[in-house]
């Protein structure tokens, strides 16, 4: 629970700055250990950190004022078909659950989310299938590292020697 929190609070103020990565995820003990179910957990709570900071997209849409006029007035938005439709995209989670306790016992089984997090660590190491490497990617990338390499040597060639 505590590297959950830690790693939220250290997330949350990285995407806030507008990184185009952001580090720790599913590492622990000042990145001695590495743990799978972390990483799951970390790359969700991620997703919903992006989703909070990403803003508020004005359109027609989702002002909805044609549903304002509709329902007018103390109505019931929370029951409109537009608030169905629009909810989910605000907030997704896999693990994290908002249900109430007895709902959510009765789907998890009363197991803890890090649990639930290995369990999806696991089905995703034995069923996930990349997807392969255009025609010429291990040259190119090879290509990339020898003319490093070669860049590096010419760096820390000494200039005493021949």
């Amino acid at each position: 629970s505590q590297a959950c929190y830690i790693f939220t609070l250290s997330a949350a103020f990285s995407v806030v700055a507008g990184p185009n990565i952001v580090f720790g995820s599913g590492v622990l003990e000042q990145v001695l250990t590495f743990d799978y179910a972390k990483l799951i957990l970390d790359a969700e709570m991620i997703r919903m950190i992006q989703t909070a900071t990403r803003g508020v997209t004005i359109s027609d849409e989702t002002l909805a004022f044609d549903v304002i006029y509709e329902v007018g007035p103390g109505g019931a938005y929370i029951s409109h078909d537009h608030t169905f439709k629009s909810m989910r995209s605000q907030s997704r989670s896999e693990l994290f659950d908002r249900r109430t306790r007895g709902n959510w016992m009765k789907k998890t089984r009363g197991e803890a989310m890090t649990e639930r997090a290995y369990e999806a660590a696991a089905k995703i190491l034995e069923e996930h299938q990349p997807h392969p490497l255009p025609d010429g990617a291990a040259e190119t990338l090879r290509e990339m590292v020898n003319e490093f390499d070669k860049e590096q040597e010419k760096k820390n060639k000494n200039p005493f020697e021949g």
